[in-house]
């Protein structure tokens, strides 16, 4: 993966991810030197090389800079088989406020990133998302959620329903966001919680909804009916933690 964007280059680094750093060798600014010293201190390779090289690397809207990333999943550190499955973390997190953001079929890797970047801020305990059909963790992802998606623990898993299903019996009470839902704001959303995100314009899979504790809505007064999915994961979210205390 080769990031590009300072902030998603500079949260790689400082979260830990290990890859090597390549500027262009007769450029200098402000920013490359940022990352320069980001990529030193971690003790990092750092290769300076030509203006077409760097092209052929990162394309051509490169800011002098790119970050070639040897990790996979963001937010899974290890090789893959050290990494927990989502089961395994079910069954070793015992927080009574814990949140899961189950996405159903988001396939907008900007949206995906949005979503992801929201998710850190209201630290929510793990993101999951179907293997097919779904937008993976690509570079456009990392970077659109300005590098959060280092931080945010993402799973991908086989059969979301099955996750779903798996959440409850650990105690998880599952939202579904839909806009003919009842009022988030007027629904208990303490404990644990799992919030289901539908596809853009679709939204839920109807089996998937149905698997839902509850239904929930943003109450909405405009004259455009329905909010971008990464929007109105933001609000939920808020929502949700709001209730959990947080001031």
């Amino acid at each position: 993966m080769v990031l590009k964007n300072l902030q998603a280059v500079l949260e790689a680094l400082r979260s830990g991810n290990n890859g090597e750093l390549y500027v262009q060798a007769d450029r200098d600014n402000q920013r490359m030197q940022q990352v320069v010293r980001a990529a030193a201190a971690r003790g990092l390779a750092v290769h300076r090389v030509s203006s077409e090289q760097l092209r052929t690397l990162a394309g051509d809207d490169h800011r002098g800079f790119a970050f070639q990333s040897a990790a996979g999943l963001a937010g899974q550190s290890g090789a893959s088989a050290e990494r927990l499955s989502f089961e395994q973390w079910l069954e070793q997190n015992q927080d009574t406020e814990a949140v899961v953001v189950f996405l159903d079929g988001i396939t907008d890797p900007h949206n995906l990133g949005a979503v992801l970047r929201s998710a850190d801020v209201f630290q929510v305990d793990a993101v999951v998302l179907p293997a097919r059909r779904s937008a993976g963790v690509t570079a456009t992802v990392v970077q659109t959620s300005s590098g959060a998606a280092h931080y945010v623990p993402l799973y991908q898993v086989t059969n979301l329903n099955r996750a779903i299903e798996a959440a409850q019996q650990a105690g998880f009470w599952v939202y579904g966001a839909d806009m003919d839902g009842d009022s988030a704001a007027d629904t208990d959303l303490k404990g644990r919680v799992g919030l289901v995100m539908g596809r853009e314009g679709a939204g839920l899979h109807q089996q998937t909804a149905r698997l839902c504790d509850k239904i929930v809505s943003i109450p909405m007064r405009g004259n455009v009916d329905s909010l971008n999915v990464s929007v109105a994961a933001g609000i939920l979210l808020y929502e949700i933690r709001r209730q959990h205390g947080w001031r």
